[in-house]
């Protein structure tokens, strides 16, 4: 939930920032930030999960999100997904 929760919270702060682009950008990047960590379960490198604190093979791949694939990513992967390489909600 505190992945859920962090992207909502920065969806909230980029649509409060209105002409304030650099806030709502630094909202934006927290986002795909949350969003990685919650497609990618398992522990890897900096990211450490308590859900999943082994590697998996299938992540170790170039991911690539789009500001589409935010908007579907906490409703899509609040379930656990399959590893996917390429964009989050294809």
């Amino acid at each position: 939930a505190g992945l859920l929760e962090g992207m909502a919270v920065a969806r909230d702060i980029e649509q409060a920032a209105g002409t304030d682009r650099v806030l709502a950008n630094m909202a934006l990047a927290a986002r795909f930030v949350a969003a990685g960590a919650l497609i990618r379960q398992e522990s890897r490198g900096a990211q450490t999960r308590d859900d999943f604190p082994q590697t998996n093979p299938a992540f170790a791949a170039r991911s690539f999100l789009s500001i589409e694939d935010l908007d579907c990513v906490a409703e899509r992967y609040a379930e656990p997904p399959e590893p996917r390489r390429v964009g989050a909600c294809r």
